[in-house]
């Protein structure tokens, strides 16, 4: 909807029971004898070489929780759905199955699908810390450790069923 359009629905509103609170003026930073709410942002870098390590520390912390969080989707098995630009995974209530199933709503819950893994270019990983966990938690998985799950994909109803209680760990 237009901005146009939305004014003239709120002018054709009643608004006898509504109270009209104008916008505050731009406030001018250069005005003297006027205070402002700030708030700042400070980081402390030294030569010391505990910083190095701690920098270090950051980036494998990091890097572990990213590759220990991926579901890694067979491009195949998307194609096979319908070519979905968007994914939802859904786990059963006892934990025991995930499907992956097209939602082309955006929100929350979905995951897009960038263009470019349809054409072959890349790979699809999707990139869920809490859903690794909760599944890593529900199966008694070390989250340090890359699971293969199997699974079906079923082309007519457009899912792909995947066995977590059948999961094997890769060494």
């Amino acid at each position: 909807m237009k901005s146009e359009e939305l004014r003239q629905i709120y002018k054709a509103e009643d608004t006898s029971d509504k109270t009209f609170i104008p916008a505050r003026p731009k406030a001018n930073p250069n005005e003297k004898d006027r205070f402002f709410k700030v708030c700042a942002y400070c980081r402390v870098s030294t030569d010391n070489d505990e910083q190095l390590s701690s920098f270090e520390l950051q980036q494998a912390h990091y890097k572990q929780l990213v590759k220990y969080s991926r579901i890694h989707i067979f491009i195949e098995a998307l194609r096979a759905i319908g070519h979905p630009s968007r994914i939802c995974f859904l786990i059963d209530k006892s934990g025991d199955t995930l499907l992956i199933v097209p939602h082309e709503v955006r929100d929350f819950k979905s995951h897009r699908i960038p263009k470019d893994v349809y054409s072959g270019t890349r790979g699809m990983c999707v990139n869920s810390y809490k859903l690794c966990h909760i599944i890593a938690k529900l199966h008694g998985w070390d989250s340090t450790h890359t699971y293969r799950v199997p699974g079906k994909v079923h082309t007519g109803q457009r899912y792909a069923i995947f066995y977590l209680n059948a999961a094997e760990m890769l060494k």
